[in-house]
């Protein structure tokens, strides 16, 4: 499309059709929220402490919930002792099924950036922003089995 960066978050934009240049929003969730897993799963994965502490059955559970209520994608757990959706290649719901933890980096979330890395910083706030702009990924929690009241029968509230 004329004016967009290609090598930006706008290059993962998918126009609607043809004649509606305007992204459709879903098709860009999917994207988006994809290139940002990819970017902070080398984050998690090398530049924790302890690789990928942060999973936890919870946010297995919000992810659950908003699969089915917000894609009508059923995930089944895995039978994994601890993580329900942890598989033997790692969580098998794809990450905008789990908005949570796709946008999760502990250097995020304690300090608001990447110490030493702004170009990285920059990439993860450039991909923030615009999953920001169709929806809040904090949204999930209304998922949470106690914080959000969840009634797994209907979703949320």
């Amino acid at each position: 499309m004329p004016g967009w960066d290609a090598t930006g978050a706008d290059a993962i934009l998918a126009p609607m059709s043809e004649t509606d240049p305007r992204p459709d929003p879903r098709l860009a969730l999917i994207g988006l929220y994809r290139a940002l897993a990819d970017h902070t799963a080398v984050e998690c994965a090398t530049g924790c402490k302890v690789p990928f502490n942060c999973c936890h059955p919870a946010y297995c559970q919000m992810a659950i919930g908003w699969a089915q209520a917000k894609w009508g994608v059923a995930l089944e757990p895995t039978g994994h002792p601890r993580l329900p959706l942890l598989g033997p290649q790692g969580c098998i719901a794809q990450p905008h099924l789990r908005p949570m933890c796709s946008v999760h980096a502990c250097c995020m979330a304690e300090l608001g950036e990447k110490p030493g890395h702004p170009e990285w910083t920059a990439r993860y706030k450039e991909l923030l922003a615009a999953i920001e702009a169709i929806e809040n990924p904090k949204d999930q929690v209304a998922f949470h089995p106690v914080a959000g009241g969840l009634d797994k029968a209907k979703g949320p509230g």
